[in-house]
Protein backbone atom coordinates (compact mmCIF):
# COMPACT_ATOMS: atom_id res chain seq x y z
CA UNK A 1 0.00 0.00 0.00
CA UNK A 2 1.75 3.69 -0.94
CA UNK A 3 1.59 6.87 1.44
CA UNK A 4 0.04 9.86 -0.25
CA UNK A 5 2.54 12.08 -0.99
CA UNK A 6 2.82 15.60 0.51
CA UNK A 7 2.03 17.00 -2.86
CA UNK A 8 -1.15 15.15 -3.15
CA UNK A 9 -2.25 16.01 -0.04
CA UNK A 10 -1.86 19.50 -0.67
CA UNK A 11 -4.03 19.35 -3.66
CA UNK A 12 -6.50 16.92 -2.00
CA UNK A 13 -10.01 18.65 -1.43
CA UNK A 14 -10.64 16.78 1.52
CA UNK A 15 -7.29 17.90 3.32
CA UNK A 16 -8.02 21.16 2.55
CA UNK A 17 -11.68 21.41 3.71
CA UNK A 18 -10.40 19.59 6.94
CA UNK A 19 -7.75 22.53 7.48
CA UNK A 20 -10.50 25.40 6.79
CA UNK A 21 -13.03 23.32 9.41
CA UNK A 22 -9.50 23.60 11.79
CA UNK A 23 -8.94 26.84 11.82
CA UNK A 24 -12.91 27.81 11.90
CA UNK A 25 -13.30 25.83 14.97
CA UNK A 26 -10.04 27.27 16.76
CA UNK A 27 -11.15 31.22 15.69
CA UNK A 28 -14.19 30.39 17.01
CA UNK A 29 -13.00 28.74 20.76
CA UNK A 30 -10.70 32.19 20.59
CA UNK A 31 -14.03 34.19 20.29
CA UNK A 32 -16.05 32.50 23.09
CA UNK A 33 -13.99 34.44 26.09
CA UNK A 34 -14.92 37.63 24.20
CA UNK A 35 -18.33 36.15 23.95
CA UNK A 36 -18.09 36.38 27.84
CA UNK A 37 -16.51 39.47 27.93
CA UNK A 38 -19.39 41.06 25.95
CA UNK A 39 -22.27 39.97 28.33
CA UNK A 40 -20.40 41.20 31.22
CA UNK A 41 -20.58 44.58 29.96
CA UNK A 42 -23.66 44.62 28.86
CA UNK A 43 -25.00 43.34 32.12
CA UNK A 44 -22.43 46.01 33.85
CA UNK A 45 -24.11 48.90 31.45
CA UNK A 46 -27.81 48.24 32.93
CA UNK A 47 -27.06 48.18 36.35
CA UNK A 48 -24.54 51.66 36.41
CA UNK A 49 -28.01 52.65 34.16
CA UNK A 50 -30.47 51.40 37.15
CA UNK A 51 -28.16 52.56 39.38
CA UNK A 52 -27.83 56.33 38.13
CA UNK A 53 -31.61 56.47 36.98
CA UNK A 54 -32.57 55.07 40.60
CA UNK A 55 -30.91 58.26 42.21
CA UNK A 56 -31.81 60.98 39.47
CA UNK A 57 -35.32 59.41 38.64
CA UNK A 58 -36.86 56.98 36.72
CA UNK A 59 -38.88 56.70 33.88
CA UNK A 60 -41.46 59.91 34.45
CA UNK A 61 -45.05 59.34 33.24
CA UNK A 62 -47.35 63.05 33.94
CA UNK A 63 -51.28 62.59 34.96
CA UNK A 64 -52.98 65.18 35.66
CA UNK A 65 -53.99 67.75 36.99
CA UNK A 66 -56.86 65.76 38.97
CA UNK A 67 -59.46 67.11 41.35
CA UNK A 68 -60.31 64.61 44.15
CA UNK A 69 -63.52 65.36 46.03
CA UNK A 70 -64.23 63.11 48.53
CA UNK A 71 -68.23 61.98 49.40
CA UNK A 72 -69.79 59.68 51.76
CA UNK A 73 -72.12 56.88 51.35
CA UNK A 74 -73.94 54.72 54.22
CA UNK A 75 -74.09 51.00 53.33
CA UNK A 76 -76.31 48.16 55.15
CA UNK A 77 -74.49 44.95 54.80
CA UNK A 78 -75.79 41.43 56.65
CA UNK A 79 -79.31 39.40 56.62
CA UNK A 80 -82.75 40.90 57.77
CA UNK A 81 -81.47 39.56 61.33
CA UNK A 82 -78.28 41.12 61.73
CA UNK A 83 -77.90 44.22 59.92
CA UNK A 84 -75.05 46.25 59.94
CA UNK A 85 -74.99 50.11 58.47
CA UNK A 86 -71.48 51.91 57.68
CA UNK A 87 -70.53 54.89 56.58
CA UNK A 88 -67.57 54.65 53.60
CA UNK A 89 -65.71 57.31 51.76
CA UNK A 90 -64.98 56.91 48.25
CA UNK A 91 -63.66 59.71 45.83
CA UNK A 92 -64.85 61.48 43.07
CA UNK A 93 -62.10 62.35 39.83
CA UNK A 94 -62.46 65.38 37.81
CA UNK A 95 -60.64 65.65 34.91
CA UNK A 96 -59.74 68.87 33.45
CA UNK A 97 -61.80 70.51 30.32
CA UNK A 98 -58.46 71.51 28.52
CA UNK A 99 -55.29 70.68 29.08
CA UNK A 100 -52.37 72.32 27.92
CA UNK A 101 -48.66 71.24 28.44
CA UNK A 102 -45.48 73.22 27.44
CA UNK A 103 -42.07 72.32 28.45
CA UNK A 104 -38.21 71.78 27.64
CA UNK A 105 -36.52 68.53 27.66
CA UNK A 106 -32.49 69.00 28.54
CA UNK A 107 -30.41 65.71 28.06
CA UNK A 108 -27.23 64.94 30.48
CA UNK A 109 -24.82 61.98 30.23
CA UNK A 110 -23.58 60.79 33.47
CA UNK A 111 -20.65 58.79 33.51
CA UNK A 112 -19.30 55.58 36.05
CA UNK A 113 -15.99 54.19 35.21
CA UNK A 114 -16.41 53.38 30.63
CA UNK A 115 -20.42 53.52 30.96
CA UNK A 116 -22.59 56.29 30.71
CA UNK A 117 -26.27 56.75 30.92
CA UNK A 118 -28.33 59.48 29.69
CA UNK A 119 -30.63 61.57 32.14
CA UNK A 120 -32.93 64.63 31.39
CA UNK A 121 -34.31 67.95 33.33
CA UNK A 122 -37.49 69.22 32.23
CA UNK A 123 -39.53 72.11 32.71
CA UNK A 124 -42.98 71.85 32.42
CA UNK A 125 -45.96 74.34 32.50
CA UNK A 126 -49.44 73.22 32.92
CA UNK A 127 -52.24 75.32 32.04
CA UNK A 128 -56.20 74.76 31.46
CA UNK A 129 -59.15 74.38 33.34
CA UNK A 130 -61.63 73.10 34.80
CA UNK A 131 -65.77 72.81 34.21
CA UNK A 132 -68.14 73.40 36.83
CA UNK A 133 -68.36 70.22 39.19
CA UNK A 134 -71.26 68.07 38.00
CA UNK A 135 -71.78 66.72 41.46
CA UNK A 136 -74.86 64.24 40.42
CA UNK A 137 -72.08 61.93 38.99
CA UNK A 138 -71.31 60.68 42.50
CA UNK A 139 -74.93 59.89 42.71
CA UNK A 140 -75.37 61.23 46.11
CA UNK A 141 -77.03 64.00 48.26
CA UNK A 142 -74.72 66.98 47.90
CA UNK A 143 -74.62 67.57 51.27
CA UNK A 144 -72.88 64.20 51.26
CA UNK A 145 -69.85 65.49 49.62
CA UNK A 146 -66.78 67.27 51.07
CA UNK A 147 -66.35 70.18 48.56
CA UNK A 148 -64.02 71.52 51.43
CA UNK A 149 -61.98 68.36 51.95
CA UNK A 150 -61.39 68.33 48.09
CA UNK A 151 -57.54 67.78 46.71
CA UNK A 152 -55.98 68.67 43.20
CA UNK A 153 -53.76 65.64 42.84
CA UNK A 154 -50.57 64.92 40.13
CA UNK A 155 -49.88 61.73 38.98
CA UNK A 156 -46.02 61.35 38.97
CA UNK A 157 -44.16 57.50 38.98
CA UNK A 158 -41.41 58.73 41.00
CA UNK A 159 -41.74 61.73 43.52
CA UNK A 160 -37.53 61.48 43.89
CA UNK A 161 -37.37 63.71 40.45
CA UNK A 162 -38.55 66.71 42.11
CA UNK A 163 -36.16 68.61 43.43
CA UNK A 164 -37.12 71.98 43.09
CA UNK A 165 -40.68 73.48 44.45
CA UNK A 166 -43.68 73.63 42.60
CA UNK A 167 -46.12 75.83 41.79
CA UNK A 168 -49.83 75.32 42.01
CA UNK A 169 -52.45 77.62 41.27
CA UNK A 170 -56.17 77.37 40.80
CA UNK A 171 -58.69 79.73 39.89
CA UNK A 172 -56.48 82.42 40.93
CA UNK A 173 -55.48 81.13 44.20
CA UNK A 174 -52.04 80.09 45.02
CA UNK A 175 -51.82 76.02 46.56
CA UNK A 176 -49.45 74.62 48.36
CA UNK A 177 -48.32 71.08 47.64
CA UNK A 178 -47.44 68.35 49.54
CA UNK A 179 -46.02 64.81 48.77
CA UNK A 180 -48.43 61.93 48.42
CA UNK A 181 -52.06 60.93 47.76
CA UNK A 182 -54.99 61.15 49.57
CA UNK A 183 -56.38 57.83 47.54
CA UNK A 184 -54.77 55.40 44.69
CA UNK A 185 -58.29 55.01 42.79
CA UNK A 186 -56.90 56.41 39.77
CA UNK A 187 -53.12 57.35 40.49
CA UNK A 188 -50.80 55.51 42.58
CA UNK A 189 -47.95 58.18 43.53
CA UNK A 190 -47.46 61.47 42.90
CA UNK A 191 -48.34 65.39 45.05
CA UNK A 192 -51.37 66.68 45.71
CA UNK A 193 -52.52 70.45 46.95
CA UNK A 194 -55.64 71.28 49.12
CA UNK A 195 -58.43 72.83 47.37
CA UNK A 196 -61.66 74.40 48.94
CA UNK A 197 -64.86 73.66 46.25
CA UNK A 198 -67.52 74.86 48.47
CA UNK A 199 -68.33 77.64 45.94
CA UNK A 200 -67.58 76.03 42.43
CA UNK A 201 -70.40 76.65 40.73
CA UNK A 202 -68.38 77.80 37.56
CA UNK A 203 -65.53 76.61 35.41
CA UNK A 204 -61.43 77.12 36.89
CA UNK A 205 -58.09 77.74 35.45
CA UNK A 206 -55.33 76.27 36.39
CA UNK A 207 -51.65 76.90 35.93
CA UNK A 208 -49.49 74.47 37.09
CA UNK A 209 -45.18 74.65 36.95
CA UNK A 210 -43.26 71.52 37.24
CA UNK A 211 -39.41 70.60 37.16
CA UNK A 212 -38.71 67.05 37.10
CA UNK A 213 -36.15 65.04 36.50
CA UNK A 214 -35.84 61.44 34.92
CA UNK A 215 -34.18 58.84 32.72
CA UNK A 216 -34.57 57.22 29.46
CA UNK A 217 -38.33 58.49 28.74
CA UNK A 218 -40.91 61.21 29.14
CA UNK A 219 -44.51 60.75 28.72
CA UNK A 220 -47.59 62.07 29.29
CA UNK A 221 -51.66 60.83 29.71
CA UNK A 222 -53.82 63.28 27.69
CA UNK A 223 -56.72 63.64 30.46
CA UNK A 224 -58.44 66.80 29.35
CA UNK A 225 -61.01 66.48 26.91
CA UNK A 226 -58.83 68.49 25.06
CA UNK A 227 -55.09 67.69 25.19
CA UNK A 228 -52.54 69.85 23.42
CA UNK A 229 -48.56 68.72 24.15
CA UNK A 230 -45.59 71.14 23.63
CA UNK A 231 -42.13 69.52 24.44
CA UNK A 232 -38.81 71.00 23.07
CA UNK A 233 -35.20 69.36 23.54
CA UNK A 234 -31.78 69.83 21.42
CA UNK A 235 -31.56 65.32 22.01
CA UNK A 236 -30.59 64.52 18.70
CA UNK A 237 -31.86 61.54 17.56
CA UNK A 238 -35.79 60.94 19.74
CA UNK A 239 -38.15 58.01 19.19
CA UNK A 240 -42.15 58.36 20.01
CA UNK A 241 -44.39 55.63 21.71
CA UNK A 242 -47.88 55.74 22.56
CA UNK A 243 -51.10 56.28 20.82
CA UNK A 244 -50.76 59.89 19.61
CA UNK A 245 -47.29 60.40 17.44
CA UNK A 246 -46.13 63.69 17.46
CA UNK A 247 -47.06 66.26 14.26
Amino acid sequence: MSIPSISSLRNSLTFKLFVIAFLVGGLLILTIPLLFIIEEREFRREDVTREISSKWGLDQTLIGPILTVPYTVTITTGSNHQRKTVRETRYLHLLPETLEVNGSVTPETRHRGIYEAVVYKSILRLTGSFSAPDWEVAKVAEDEIQKDKAWLTIGIPDARGIREPTTITLGGRELEPTPGLPTQDVITSGIKAKVDLSDANESREFSIELRLDGSSSLAFSPIGKTTTVSVDSPWPAPSFDGAFLPL
